[in-house]
């Protein structure tokens, strides 16, 4: 009897020791089997109105645009297609050392859905020039 239960614990041991070991072998397999890596975010502001923007599918842009103290102050999407989505937003950030005199800038999230060429236009509340941009297939 004592025979029995110390070969049955060392065929535990053993079998515990070999999934230990299978365990090691099989993740880095599965985490190269989840496909591509993500692509990074593009990082679009005011300053980049008039450009192309090269944008791949599933890949998002991040559109960060200047707003003034006043309480309605925002931007709106004027002209967009089903080829890019607003996915988030808008979020307001403030700098550091903010006052109601300051900029503070609203932070908008688009993803892009199908291939194709994108008209994108963005205009405020009062008057600045409005964001508009190209967006073609990367």
């Amino acid at each position: 009897m004592m025979l029995k239960r110390s070969l049955l614990r060392s065929c535990m041991l053993t079998g515990l020791a070999l999934a230990i070991v299978a365990g090691f072998f099989v993740a880095p397999c599965a985490l190269s089997a989840q496909g591509p890596a993500r692509q990074p975010a593009m990082f679009v502001d005011w300053k980049d109105t008039g450009k192309i923007v090269n944008l791949a599918v599933g890949q998002q842009m991040v559109v960060k645009l200047p707003i003034r103290g006043y309480h309605d102050d925002a931007w709106q999407v004027t002209q967009i297609s089903p080829a890019l989505k607003l996915i988030g937003g808008p979020d307001e950030l403030r700098p550091v050392n903010w006052s109601p005199w300051k900029f503070s800038f609203q932070v908008f999230y688009f993803q892009r859905q199908a291939p194709g060429t994108v008209n994108f236009v963005m205009e405020p509340n009062y008057y600045q020039r409005p964001l508009v941009l190209k967006v073609v297939d990367r």
